[in-house]
């Protein structure tokens, strides 16, 4: 069986370390407001899929967009999207919420989330439309004979 210490110095050392950084810790004082408050308190948004896909580009994606969102507090939050001027939905005094979104994707855009009344967005999502181009694979691939490596 074989054991390991740590030998007296170090652990003493890294005693001395804990003890102190602690003690710093004690007596800085904690300031409300912090920009990792911020982040901790800003609310996010979840949207599935992110990704649209058309066949080509002359067809646009149609599909069903599930959009959630979740806040450390509650509060006001509109769910906006680049598509439309006007919210697509708001909550009021909550802290959760779910929205379901059939459109036509004919570009990139995004879902947001926002205070009413409130140009500023607290969280976004891009959504991201792409084409296959399955024909253009084929043409771009040269087909090899068996002794080509020769």
């Amino acid at each position: 069986m074989i054991e390991t210490t740590t030998p007296p110095r170090r652990f003493a050392r890294v005693l001395a370390c804990a003890l102190a950084c602690g003690l710093v810790a004690a007596l800085v004082p904690l300031r409300a407001g912090t920009a990792a408050d911020a982040r901790e308190l800003r609310p996010t948004l979840r949207v599935r899929p992110v990704l649209c896909i058309a066949e080509r580009e002359a067809k646009p994606c149609e599909t069903l967009f599930r959009i959630d969102w979740k806040s450390a507090r509650p509060g006001d939050f509109c769910l906006g999207s680049d598509r439309q001027a006007a919210p697509l939905r708001c909550w009021s005094a909550a802290s959760a919420g779910e929205h379901d979104d059939v459109t036509i994707v004919t570009r990139d855009f995004e879902y947001w989330l926002a205070a009413p009344n409130d140009s500023r967005r607290l969280t976004a999502v891009r959504v991201e439309l792409l084409y296959l181009r399955s024909e253009d694979r084929r043409r771009q691939r040269r087909s090899r004979h068996v002794w080509d490596v020769l």
